[in-house]
């Protein structure tokens, strides 16, 4: 009685179903299905091959039967030997003497040669092609198999796929889950880590997720400074209608602190908000400028000295000459009237370098401002005889500035490129965005020059104090603007401001 016979009749059919797969594991499983396979065929030997990291080779996954001896390390190869051509042809198939067997008769016998008759099944993956072989074979002296018995294995190969593809399946989530685990903790600690305040919004607005920072701002509700929540509020709306990233300063006068919060929009909807602790760091710049206008001051003692020397030597020859003959040398005193003058008007600039700046900013048309300082100057450029060429951007966001101050900042960056051209040369300003640059094709500077531009009393005309160029830079960096300067003797210069983007 074949195999199909003890199917109908007994229950233990119950072991080979799938139920127990994710607990047990693909190996025990297949293990107990080639153990069950051989009992039940009354096998010699019963194994299986799956498919593994190598593409078209089968290893050994399981082994079972009394006279089995596949060794560990067994392979099918896909279209070679035995079972490997019957894998190729995907049909499953009876095995007898293989010189009578079509298309298997030049393949030479595996084994020992004591196997009589067996059965080679491909595995057919339910996604298509074949992932495996389920063999079964009986010794010489026992009845070969029948097709009764072909039918029942198709049907366990048939079981044995779907298990190896769903093992694969259940594999592959196990991995993706391991991996998404170790990103979500690696993401965490570097979340963890950042120094400063990370916050998670979603669609609404609502915090999702913070840092171990940003729990001391938001502990299911806003704590801390009002201007913090102000500020993150106000930065989100900004990104959410923008589409980009906006950065705002939020400040705590009372508490005398300060924060940079910056807003990235996400494009599923939400952002992430950064918020810096700029107290310690703006004090320490604020520590840099003091130290660095002692300095200055020093340098400027000096200078000072020279200054006003000059004018003083003048004023008392002049004097002496009036108190031994005022008549004769009457006209002295309008010598001494001039020098007196300068002498007020470095007193003038000295007092306005010396003295705390404040500034009044308020929305301003940036592009705007610029076009009407230019127009103001464009008689003296006519008069020298150099071309002026404006470039505003449209629509640019407005900045807060003061505009009396910038203004001044315009008109110096424009004289000094003016008088720095000849005849025939040519200055462009450009204004766009949060950036104005200035560029001529005059004289030019040194290296030695360009990096002395800003301290005070150093200037590169003849009848220049070196203030003004210091005052630019008082006023910008009173707006927390930068500017840089690139220039090359000869070849002319450029005078870049950027404005910052925070608070605008």
């Amino acid at each position: 009685m074949g195999a199909a016979a003890a199917w109908n009749t007994d229950d233990s059919w119950d072991i080979f179903s799938l139920s127990g797969l994710a607990e047990e594991g693909i190996d025990a499983y297949l293990q107990r299905v080639a153990e069950r396979a051989a009992d039940l065929f009354k096998a010699s030997g019963a194994s299986i091959f799956l498919s593994g990291d190598i593409a078209e080779v089968f290893q050994l996954r399981a082994t079972a039967g009394q006279h089995s001896a596949v060794p560990s390390d067994a392979t099918i190869v896909f279209g070679s030997g035995v079972a490997g051509t019957v894998a190729l042809g995907g049909r499953p198939r009876i095995l007898g003497d293989l010189a009578t067997e079509p298309g298997l008769s030049d393949i030479e016998a595996e084994g020992d040669g004591t196997v009589a008759s067996s059965m080679v099944i491909p595995l057919n993956d339910p996604q298509g092609g074949i992932i495996g072989v389920l063999n079964l074979s009986r010794r010489e002296g026992r009845n070969p198999f029948v097709e009764s018995d072909l039918s029942t294995a198709v049907a366990i190969g048939s079981m044995v796929s779907l298990a190896a593809s769903n093992a694969r399946l259940v594999e592959q989530m196990h991995r993706h889950m391991a991996e998404l685990q170790r990103t979500t903790e690696t993401l965490e600690a570097v979340f963890d880590s950042v120094g400063s305040a990370v916050i998670v919004l979603d669609g609404k607005g609502r915090v999702v997720q913070c840092n171990s920072v940003g729990y001391g701002i938001y502990d299911g509700g806003w704590v801390g400074s009002d201007a913090i929540a102000t500020a993150i509020h106000e930065a989100y709306s900004r990104a959410k209608h923008a589409h980009r990233p906006q950065a705002m300063r939020a400040e705590d006068r009372e508490a005398g602190k300060c924060w940079l919060v910056q807003c990235t929009p996400l494009h599923f909807g939400g952002a992430v908000v950064a918020v810096m602790d700029l107290t310690e760091h703006e004090a320490a710049l604020r520590e840099t400028e003091r130290l660095q206008r002692l300095a200055e001051i020093g340098q400027m003692t000096a200078a000072i000295a020279h200054e006003v020397r000059n004018p003083l030597t003048g004023i008392r020859s002049a004097a002496q000459m009036v108190r031994q003959d005022p008549v004769e040398y009457g006209g002295f005193l309008e010598i001494i009237e001039d020098e007196v003058v300068k002498l007020n008007g470095l007193c003038d600039d000295l007092l306005a370098f010396a003295r705390p700046l404040e500034i009044e900013p308020e929305p301003t048309d940036f592009g705007d401002l610029v076009r009407k300082q230019c127009e103001l100057q464009r008689t003296d450029f006519e008069k020298d005889g150099v071309e002026l060429t404006i470039v505003v951007g449209s629509g640019e966001p407005k900045i807060n500035l003061d505009r009396r101050r910038i203004g001044q900042v315009v008109q110096n960056l424009l004289r000094n490129a003016r008088e720095a051209c000849t005849s025939g040369g040519h200055v462009h300003v450009r204004a766009t965005g949060y950036r104005l640059e200035v560029e001529d094709d005059g004289s030019g500077m040194t290296h030695e020059q360009t990096a002395k531009l800003f301290t005070p009393f150093f200037t590169t005309k003849s009848d220049g104090t070196g203030l003004g160029l210091c005052n630019v830079r008082r006023i910008l960096e009173a707006h927390r603007a930068q500017i840089k300067v690139a220039s090359e003797q000869g070849k002319g210069s450029l005078f870049t401001v950027d404005f910052e983007r925070s608070g605008q």
